[in-house]
């Protein structure tokens, strides 16, 4: 199994789980998160701001778009290249903003 940073076209994915092709005995789930991080003055938020909002409030904010948007093209970058490399078929890969240390905010990618 390989967990964290592998090495994807020049770059390193935040987080992947890939197990390997001669350990599969049971289905498993690959997978690729890609991490990104707003900073509660970045949102002009307090923590508790964070917690009365709803996560699809929160997803709807300019900035965790963005960053929403730039781990996604990461995320699938990272997968497809992954995927090539290891010969994977089932590979999934996530998006995740972290909202200071209050809230995350993930969304599958369409890889």
């Amino acid at each position: 199994m390989m967990l964290s940073e592998a090495e994807a076209d020049r770059g390193y994915v935040d987080l992947s789980l890939i197990v390997r092709p001669d350990m599969r005995r049971f289905q498993a789930l690959d997978l690729v998160l890609e991490f990104k991080y707003i900073g509660l003055k970045e949102l002009g938020m307090t923590g508790e701001e964070l917690k009365s909002l709803s996560r699809e409030a929160l997803a709807d904010l300019p900035q965790v778009k963005l960053k929403l948007k730039e781990a996604d093209a990461q995320a699938k970058t990272y997968a497809a290249s992954l995927s090539e490399r290891y010969q994977l078929s089932g590979l999934r890969a996530f998006s995740v903003v972290a909202l200071g240390l209050e809230r995350v905010i993930w969304a599958k990618s369409a890889f």
